[in-house]
């Protein structure tokens, strides 16, 4: 039987650990100030842009050149973001590694952490696009691919063998991975949520609730407010960042301690087979 309070209790403990979020928080931290700051410099240019994308289609190869910049920060920041999801699993179950040494073994075991999550992620939007049963299916490919990336880099399997080591965990096990998988979601998402409450506050506040919000009245109020009080949006969004890069590492330890649990359960009824 897997101990469900121990491996929720110690990854707790390991994600509110500054020094295992704070590398998260830092590579959002970057992230996130570059798009600040490139959104509120070009604030004016880009409502000009899409007022006026539809009486000057020219304005819409500006637009789509401002979405192909965009794209490649998000591709940027997705790769690295990779990087150290791979050294933050290596710390879950070697916690006394140095951090470089976590780090210099997540790089050699970069490409088939990249090629498993290509495929898995291929494999997830194919599947979500299947109508009116496309979004219970993804849920079931997320329990399926549960373990894939702690197959990559704690059995070091490649990426072919780390995916079908997944499958088989979850169609020997499926009612534990079910069930850690809901506990470890809620969990994620409530400590998300907590840290999301002050800009989600402040923003609803100011334009009176989401009907607010969505009409044009609103929508004016809140650039207005967001050209007034950067420093006060900027604060509160690192607020977020910080729960953020805590519910990440939470789950990332989660999923490494309930993976070395399962590994020693089903090696146990093997050797007894």
């Amino acid at each position: 039987m897997v101990d469900y309070g121990k491996v929720l209790s110690k990854s707790l403990k390991f994600a509110f650990s500054p020094r295992r979020w704070l590398q998260f928080f830092i590579l959002d931290l970057i992230f996130f100030s570059i798009l600040f700051a490139a959104f509120f410099n070009s604030l004016t240019e880009i409502v000009a842009m899409i007022v006026s994308m539809s009486t000057a289609p020219a304005t819409v190869l500006s637009f789509m050149g401002l979405l192909a910049g965009l794209f490649i920060v998000i591709a940027i920041y997705g790769l690295l973001k990779l990087w150290i999801t791979g050294a933050i699993i290596r710390q879950s179950y070697k916690e006394n590694e140095k951090m470089k040494k976590t780090f210099m073994f997540s790089k050699s075991r970069y490409l088939s952490l990249l090629a498993s999550s290509i495929i898995v992620g291929i494999i997830v939007v194919i599947v979500s696009m299947i109508p009116f049963i496309g979004a219970f299916l993804a849920i079931i490919a997320s329990w399926v691919f549960f373990f894939f990336i702690q197959s990559v880099v704690i059995s070091k399997y490649n990426f072919h063998k780390s995916i079908s080591n997944s499958y088989n965990i979850f169609v020997k096990k499926p009612l534990h991975v079910i069930i850690m998988w809901i506990i470890v979601t809620i969990i994620s998402a409530i400590i998300a949520i907590v840290f999301a409450l002050p800009i989600v506050v402040e923003v609803f506040a100011l334009v009176g609730g989401f009907s607010g919000l969505l009409s044009a009245t609103g929508m004016s109020m809140a650039l207005v407010y967001l050209m007034n009080n950067v420093h006060i949006l900027f604060i509160l969004a690192l607020i977020y960042l910080i729960g953020n890069s805590i519910a990440t590492t939470f789950q990332l330890k989660a999923g490494a301690e309930f993976y070395l649990e399962l590994n020693k359960k089903l090696k146990f009824f093997k050797i007894f087979r």
